[in-house]
């Protein structure tokens, strides 16, 4: 059954769903490497500035000094291993890796 709409007056922010620190940013999706996990071009993931991350996180990761990607991190035995969620792209592999961010929620436009 329906639920009556009643409107209730309300504001969300960032600050209110993440923290409202310094360390919070958002940052545009660009590509489609992600899709597999749902994280699709023209989204904005909310990142929390860092240097660590655990196995499996989202992380936005900066590879050789210039490029930044948004991936899931997982570290092997001398490197770290970006993993896309989408069959059309390999693994990125790198022995120069640094994480900027850990992804900790997306907002989406519709």
């Amino acid at each position: 059954m329906p639920l009556e709409a009643v409107e209730n007056v309300e504001y969300l922010s960032l600050d209110s769903c993440f923290g409202g620190s310094d360390d919070i940013f958002a940052l545009e999706v660009r590509g489609d490497s992600m899709v597999g996990e749902d994280i699709c071009e023209g989204d904005y993931v909310i990142c929390r500035r860092g240097s660590v991350a655990n196995d499996g996180q989202l992380v936005i990761a900066i590879v050789d000094n210039e490029n930044a990607t948004l991936k899931r991190f997982y570290k092997e035995k001398s490197r770290a291993r970006l993993q896309p969620a989408n069959d059309s792209y390999e693994p990125i592999y790198s022995d120069n890796c640094r994480i900027e961010a850990v992804v900790v929620g997306l907002v989406r436009k519709l």
